[in-house]
């Protein structure tokens, strides 16, 4: 998500109220903005991976 909008982030949400029970949504964004504005946990911060890291991931999925 990279809209920085709360009252979007609102719209967007009421649309969810209707979820089945025990239902979650799960966010992921960049923006620590959007974190605090969809917040109802302490957002996550995540590390890159190294290169190597990410062509191990790429050769895994890809082929």
């Amino acid at each position: 998500m990279w809209n920085e909008d709360r009252e979007l982030w609102l719209k967007l949400k009421s649309l969810f109220v209707e979820g089945g029970k025990g239902s979650m949504i799960i966010v992921t964004t960049r923006s620590q903005t959007v974190a605090k504005i969809t917040g109802t946990h302490p957002p996550l911060f995540l590390k890159g991976l190294d290169s190597q890291k990410s062509q191990e991931l790429f050769s895994r999925v890809a082929f």
